[in-house]
């Protein structure tokens, strides 16, 4: 027999491998399947096509998962173009394999910040964290640096804060909101204004009875738009009144403030400074007939103990333009001044809320620094007194955004209501239906100059 004939021996040796090849065929066919399907899941998760993004309500929050995954796949080559990146203080997995080793400078992938994302319906939150020894690669000089670059990259308004613990908190706007107040939010309440709304979409409110006196500074058209829908909240509630000095028209129901021209308990005035100044000394003399009424011992030492009644109602002074009221050495101008001031410090108490606007800034020594809060549009918050850096800085890194800084809650971004045609027409469609009758104190009588 030849010794290579193994046709009778073959299949006797080998029974247990003919029935192994065809399973290890099988295994192999599957794992290599399994590496192609993990390798396209990861390609499609770095583009953000994954079971997130699937499982999203919408094709608005699909689409910012999907930013969300382009931001994660380009933050290590923008970190490192714009400086937030440094050498890796130890040895990498690499180097430690080679023994302690150290790679080439080119070849060694560089320490960049950690970063996580949550997505919302108006954009993408994205957190910054140190390094694991606490050294924070990026700081507010370099995001101001490298804002424009990474909204182009990234595709929205870039805005920062720093997060508690050390980092940073980026937001990336997708969307913006409608910062107007929805129907159901506007409650004719003055502790309850809608400002707006934040970074975050969540409703900014102002309260009148721990702000009584407001600096609003900056674009003189986004102010007024502002502060009057402030007043249009208000119109339908009986117990406020309102006194409007228009600095910027001669008349003033052709104004920013004409929807209040037929408001029984509104008083609208023009640039006229003579007659501004005798409003504010008439006002002025309300708060001290208040004031008197409310001494120790008499049961009610401030007015928002018991809030606006229709015997006291709250009184919204508006002086709509500082340049035409306040500036400058005549004696009208400084007869307004020490008005303004005796308002601001002693108003608010008495049930006074002035809200002050201005084109650049309110001084802060006199006015400024008695104000319960400023609200800055833009480039206005050298009304904060802040450098000019600092303003730069402000404005690269909220554009579109006004600042309120709060003598109580410090500063917040957000993006300001504005007075809407169809909200000014529901003021003049919804005046309380209660007659004019002879104000408490002296107050303003229900007609309009």
């Amino acid at each position: 027999m030849n010794e290579f004939d193994t046709t009778t021996t073959l299949p006797a040796q080998l029974q247990w491998l003919t029935g192994l090849v065809p399973a290890a065929l099988v295994v192999v066919v599957v794992t290599v399947l399994l590496v192609v399907v993990w390798c396209g899941y990861r390609a499609a998760g770095a583009r953000g096509w994954t079971a997130r993004t699937w499982l999203s309500a919408d094709a608005t929050g699909r689409e910012h998962e999907r930013v969300a995954a382009r931001i994660r796949r380009t933050w290590p080559a923008l970190a490192k173009e714009w400086r937030m990146s440094r050498r890796r203080p130890g040895l990498t997995a690499a180097e430690r394999w080679l023994r302690g080793r150290r790679l080439p400078a080119h070849v060694r992938k560089p320490q960049v910040p950690a970063i996580r994302t949550r997505v919302d319906a108006y954009g993408i939150d994205i957190e910054l964290f140190p390094c694991s020894d606490g050294v924070d690669l990026v700081t507010d000089a370099k995001l101001t640096r490298a804002a424009a670059a990474l909204s182009a990259a990234w595709g929205g308004q870039l805005s920062w804060t720093p997060r508690p613990g050390g980092g940073w908190v980026v937001r990336l706007a997708l969307t913006a909101p409608n910062p107007n107040p929805p129907v159901q939010a506007v409650t004719a309440d003055p502790t309850r204004l809608w400002c707006g709304r934040d970074e975050r979409t969540e409703p900014v409110h102002l309260d009148f009875s721990v702000t009584p006196s407001v600096g609003i500074h900056g674009d003189s058209v986004r102010a007024s738009r502002f502060v009057a829908s402030l007043l249009a909240q208000m119109a339908a509630n009986p117990d406020v009144l309102f006194i409007v000095c228009d600095g910027k028209t001669p008349d003033p129901r052709t104004g920013d403030y004409g929807f209040l021209a037929g408001h029984p308990r509104a008083r609208l005035f023009g640039d006229d400074i003579g007659a501004a100044r005798a409003r504010l000394a008439e006002v002025v003399a309300h708060r001290r007939q208040r004031a008197a009424l409310m001494l120790p011992g008499s049961g009610n030492t401030d007015f928002w103990a018991t809030g606006p009644q229709p015997d006291c109602p709250l009184i919204v002074l508006v002086l709509d333009g500082y340049d035409t009221y306040l500036a400058g050495a005549t004696a009208a101008a400084r007869a307004n001044r020490d008005a303004v001031r005796d308002l601001i410090i002693l108003g608010g108490r008495a049930g006074i809320a002035v809200l002050l606007t201005a084109n650049a800034s309110i001084p802060k020594k006199g006015l400024g620094e008695h104000l319960s809060a400023r609200i800055a549009f833009d480039s206005a918050t050298a009304a904060l007194g802040t450098t000019a850096a600092a303003r730069r800085r402000a404005t690269t890194n909220a554009p579109g955004m006004a600042h309120l800084e709060h003598h109580l809650t410090g500063t917040t971004r957000f993006r300001a209501a504005a007075l809407s045609v169809a909200m000014a027409e529901a003021v003049t469609d919804t005046y309380p239906p209660r007659a004019a009758k002879a104000p408490a104190l002296g107050l303003p009588p229900a007609s309009t100059d």
